[in-house]
């Protein structure tokens, strides 16, 4: 299903390289679980941006149900991250100025009253219902995990892969 092969990420900054990822190979199938653990710095958030598309690889390629990154467009790859992936950034990015329930509609594919009342249910599962119209900003600092949570779960009504 996701597949890596030799995979690698430079970052150049003047004269000098950082590898950060260097030459992974993975295949992950449906229905798996997989953690990647590693110190501050090791790459686990590069690779993560590899495997959903989110950055291009210096070297190597990845494949997402058998069709490789590499031929598939910028505006392709903004599709399949839409329809199969959920993310929770570890930076929650939630925008202050909405309420908990306009965040986690921000990367809804629709914008209808199914969406709407999903979004209101995932909330409602997470135990943040009756705080839907409140701005995150005014909320305690441990609901922002889980407001992040709710909204990967918006972003696809039913994400292939889940990245946390």
């Amino acid at each position: 299903m996701l597949s890596a092969q030799d995979l690698a990420l430079d970052y150049r900054t003047g004269g000098s390289v950082a590898h950060a990822v260097d030459t992974v190979s993975l295949s992950v199938e449906q229905g798996s679980f997989v953690g990647l653990i590693g110190p501050s710095g090791s790459g686990k958030s590069s690779l993560m941006y590899l495997l959903s598309g989110l950055k291009r690889p210096t070297r190597g390629s990845v494949a997402f149900g058998g069709r490789d990154y590499g031929d598939i467009s910028t505006p392709g790859l903004i599709r399949l991250r839409r329809q199969r992936f959920g993310f929770v950034f570890q930076q929650h990015f939630l925008i202050n100025y909405l309420s908990t329930l306009e965040n986690v509609m921000v990367g809804a594919v629709k914008r209808n009253h199914e969406a709407v009342a999903y979004a209101q249910e995932l909330l409602r599962r997470i135990g943040l219902g009756d705080n839907s119209t409140r701005e995150p900003a005014g909320m305690s600092s441990t609901c922002s995990p889980t407001i992040g949570r709710a909204t990967a779960g918006a972003w696809s009504s039913s994400p292939t892969i889940r990245r946390c």
